[in-house]
């Protein structure tokens, strides 16, 4: 009970003083700093290493991710966001299929396809869902498994009919079954 309740809630309350100019930096693209810090503004990593068992300690584990990711640092985006969990319904599927975006970005295909699949299955929605199966269908392409993109694809024009993806869908849906051939 005073472990939860007083020291926690002490750590969470300092995580948060500590990591408001951190966000700012983030919100005014300044990666770098918003990321490791500077004299004046203590980083998302300084957070993550002092404050991690705190719930804005996760969440500096999402934003570092998206900084590293932004910075081309994909090793450090991948070690970050497979640490952050959250049960958010727009923040757990795009945290997912940030994890894919560095996965793809490090070309370790079979897992950014894994990771964008799970993310579409989270988001379960009209906007991130096709978002994210177009993701795996053009990773599926790149792995020459064409009866995967094309399934992909297919589910886009059935399930979201109505989303932008579905609009342009057809000329993937034609290549794939050009390419399985």
């Amino acid at each position: 009970f005073a472990y939860k309740n007083l020291y926690l809630t002490k750590q969470q309350d300092k995580a948060l003083a500590a990591m408001w100019q951190a966000q700012r930096a983030f919100d005014e693209d300044s990666f770098q700093i918003a990321l490791y810090g500077n004299e004046n503004v203590t980083g998302f990593v300084d957070v993550i290493d002092e404050y991690s068992n705190t719930k804005a300690g996760n969440t500096a584990y999402y934003y570092a991710g998206c900084c590293a990711m932004k910075l081309g640092e994909f090793e450090d985006a991948v070690k970050y966001l497979k640490k952050f969990s959250t049960d958010d319904p727009i923040l757990e599927p795009l945290s997912i299929g940030l994890l894919g975006d560095a996965y793809c970005e490090l070309n370790e295909l079979d897992k950014a396809v894994s990771k964008y699949e799970k993310a579409a299955k989270v988001a379960d929605d009209e906007y991130m869902s096709p978002m994210f199966l177009s993701k795996a269908g053009l990773v599926y392409e790149k792995l020459g498994k064409y009866n995967k993109a094309l399934d992909v694809y297919e589910k886009i024009k059935k399930e979201y009919d109505n989303s932008p993806q579905a609009a342009s869908i057809d000329k993937y849906i034609t290549r794939a079954n050009l390419l399985k051939k």
